[in-house]
């Protein structure tokens, strides 16, 4: 599975990883928001 022949897929490990990084971050530092 080539994920850069796949736009679509490609955005949505992008998401993915964006928001597995802002729940890390949330996690860390609650008061962030």
């Amino acid at each position: 599975m080539n994920l850069a022949q796949n736009p679509t897929e490609k955005r949505k490990v992008l998401f993915y990883t964006l928001r597995l990084f802002v729940m890390y971050k949330l996690s860390v530092n609650p008061k962030i928001l």
